[in-house]
Order: C-alpha cells, then structure tokens, then sequence
C-alpha cells in the first residue's frame, strides 16, 4: 500500500497537517477520544462554514468533496486519540 508522509495518502495528511490542532481542541473540550464519525463531520462542517462558496455547483466543490471524501477518518482519530492518551499519563 502506497503512503504520504507516513499518512494512508495526501488527503489525509493535508487534514492532519491543516486541522490537527483544531480537532485537538475539539478532543479537550470533549474530553473523551474522538470518532472517526465526530472528526469527519466536524472538519466538514467547518470547511462549509469558512468557505460556502465552495460548496455548490463548480469544479471547486467537486474537487474539494473528492478530497475530503478520501480522507481516512479513522487513521486521523487514531493518531488524535493516541496523543489524548500519552497526555493523561504524563
């Protein structure tokens, strides 16, 4: 299987790259691990919110939908929720 940077593809990593903070703090306020489910919607729904223009009818929408539809969410809440764990141990 071919890899990016370590990451299952460039989609991937261009949302860990871009939003690992942001879902960082969205783990801390919930206080819990995060979801495959709960990152995918979150990033998502930001996107939409900062940039509604791109999702529409146009070649940016569906460039945009294809990328974050190849998103691996579950690697993203494995790696978030890895470093939620090596926090409560230190």
């Amino acid at each position: 299987m071919q890899t990016f940077n370590g990451w299952p593809n460039r989609a991937t990593w261009l949302v860990q790259i871009w939003f690992d903070g942001t879902l960082d703090e969205l783990r801390r306020e919930h206080g819990r691990d995060l979801t495959a489910s709960d990152c995918r919607e979150y990033i998502w729904q930001l996107v939409e919110d900062i940039h509604p223009e791109c999702f529409g009818a146009s070649f940016v929408s569906d460039a945009l939908t294809g990328v974050l539809e190849s998103v691996d969410w579950w690697e993203i809440a494995r790696h978030l929720n890895a470093g939620y764990a090596d926090d409560q141990a230190a």
